[in-house]
């Protein structure tokens, strides 16, 4: 996406996800990292300011954010999650899917391997429900 001023020197940008401001940068290149949105479709707009206070807003750029792909596999009573690294989503466990349910990070190491974060986690004689949250 391009942000530009007709006159003066540009002193800052502001990045907006719709109506709600992501952040902004006051040195060039202008830029953001607009860490782990949650999956969906957005519209992203950059407005530049020069030092004379005149702004430009840039067209818009359409997006889509896609989850991760989760893959799980059983073997000797062993389940293996697995997803696509590097991303920070945090694989989360509670023993009761009622409410109110009570979800904590899972205790099981995290290994980093050809792109792939992978968690083993024993099958136990109780259940235990996880999930993959964004942070």
């Amino acid at each position: 996406m391009n942000a530009s001023v007709p006159a003066g020197a540009i002193k800052k940008v502001e990045f907006f996800q719709n109506d709600t401001k992501l952040g902004e940068d006051g040195a060039g290149p202008y830029a953001l990292s607009w860490t782990n949105p949650p999956a969906g479709r957005y519209t992203l707009t950059a407005n530049a300011t020069d030092d004379q206070g005149d702004t430009t807003l840039s067209s818009p750029v359409q997006i889509i954010v896609t989850p991760p792909s989760l893959h799980m596999s059983y073997q000797n009573h062993q389940i293996t999650i697995s997803w696509p690294s590097p991303n920070d989503y945090i694989l989360e466990v509670t023993d009761s899917i009622l409410a109110p349910v009570i979800w904590s990070s899972a205790p099981q190491l995290h290994l980093i391997s050809s792109n792939q974060i992978s968690v083993t986690v024993p099958v136990g004689p109780t259940k235990q429900f996880y999930r993959l949250r964004a942070p």
